[in-house]
């Protein structure tokens, strides 16, 4: 099972897009100062379209991550001031500071079974 508490914010907002653009190579472009500003989807070595709009950070940007909390299912609750998004069926839990990191790694773990 992969660690996803040890990845980064960046790194977890890349694997949630690798997943829901799946069948496309997805390429984000940077800026210098390291921030990503883009996306490009890529079909059989074709560019199909550039998304040059905010990139999307299911870990902080709460309309963001409510997408992927609503759609999968995926219950979120506060306990002891840290966020807890459980899965019911089968049963993964994500333990987090930040509720959209929650429910970012719950959805990880949810597509990685």
């Amino acid at each position: 099972m992969i660690e996803y508490s040890d990845k980064s914010d960046f790194e977890i907002n890349k694997l949630i897009i690798d997943i829901i653009f799946s069948g496309f190579k997805v390429h984000v472009n940077i800026n210098r100062d390291g921030t990503p500003w883009c996306i490009d989807l890529i079909h059989e070595n074709e560019m199909l379209s550039r998304f040059a709009m905010d990139y999307p950070d299911y870990c902080n940007n709460p309309s963001d991550s409510w997408r992927l909390m609503v759609d999968s299912g995926i219950n979120l609750n506060k306990i002891n001031g840290l966020y807890e998004a459980a899965y019911p069926v089968p049963l993964e839990k994500s333990i987090s500071e930040s509720p959209g990191r929650a429910v970012s790694i719950c959805f990880l773990m949810i597509k990685s079974t």
